[in-house]
């Protein structure tokens, strides 16, 4: 079986605890297939093995990023998960950030052995 996984780093100054009570209403909202999974973490919480996610994950803590969301789908692609990844992060602006406030995240997602940035 073939599980799709992508990374979003997030820059959230607010409280921590606004973003985790925030988010279970978010994927919800967004009616994702059953088969999705998402954890969200303080970035200094994230730990892995892959050198190579680990270096972006050390990049983007360097660039002020605090927090870091998995998300994962069975039967699917990296980039159909970094999309999934996207919709939550779309949720967590409209539902946290005030119009027009600054909002910084990227993306990542494997392909072909190497990690890409999802672009729109």
């Amino acid at each position: 079986m073939t599980v799709g996984k992508a990374y979003g780093f997030l820059q959230y100054s607010g409280k921590n605890r606004d973003l985790v009570r925030a988010f279970p209403a978010i994927v919800k909202r967004e009616n994702f297939p059953q088969s999705c999974t998402f954890s969200l973490l303080e970035i200094a919480a994230f730990k892995t093995e892959d050198s190579a996610l680990a270096r972006l994950v050390e990049e983007a803590r360097e660039c002020d990023r605090t927090h870091i969301l998995e998300g994962s789908i069975d039967n699917s692609s990296n980039r159909k998960a970094a999309m999934f990844v996207g919709d939550i992060f779309n949720g967590v602006y409209m539902t946290l950030f005030n119009q027009g406030d600054p909002f910084s995240a990227e993306i990542v997602y494997q392909r072909a052995g190497r990690y890409v940035f999802r672009r729109k």
